[in-house]
């Protein structure tokens, strides 16, 4: 690079100024917004395994609840009767919403965690786009205060 400081970096404090002015433009410009980021990089992985642990407690006390009321029809000579059916059926039927409810609230709680995760990504990413800027800044400075030196001497000569 022409002019440029041992290690590529601009000897001129206004090319230094210009460079982290672009960086600090294409690092907002890239920071994204929730609606255009992938949230599935953000998402647990195990996300599914954590679910299927819980159905399979939930249905592991369910077999027991089943198992129960079997033998209390089986005592009461009901086992198999429409009484036996009803109370296995609405047992069933609340298994299942329980499933339903606890699926739902688990994929629910991970979409929400990878959402503040990809929004704390986005404002990580300003931040560094305006320390960028910053640093633009205070180049441009350095070189209008070299410039104002340089100035000063000539006008001296």
């Amino acid at each position: 690079m022409a002019g440029a400081a041992p290690g590529g970096v601009p000897a001129n404090p206004m090319q230094q100024a210009a460079g982290a002015q672009q960086r600090a433009l294409a690092g907002t410009a890239g920071a994204g917004t929730i609606a255009g980021t992938n949230l599935g990089a953000y998402q647990n992985p195990y996300t599914q395994q954590v679910i299927d642990a819980s159905a399979q407690d939930v249905l592991r006390n369910a077999q027991m609840g089943l198992n129960q009321l079997g033998t209390e029809a089986t005592r009461a000579g009901a086992f198999g009767g429409s009484r036996h059916g009803v109370a296995m059926g609405e047992m069933g039927r609340g298994v299942a919403s329980l499933l339903g409810q606890q699926s739902a609230q688990l994929r629910s709680q991970g979409f929400m965690n990878a959402q503040q995760m990809a929004q704390q990504d986005i404002q990580n990413r300003m931040q560094q786009a305006q320390q960028l800027a910053n640093l633009g800044q205070q180049s441009f400075g350095y070189g209008q205060a070299i410039q104002s030196g340089l100035s000063q001497q000539g006008a001296q000569q």
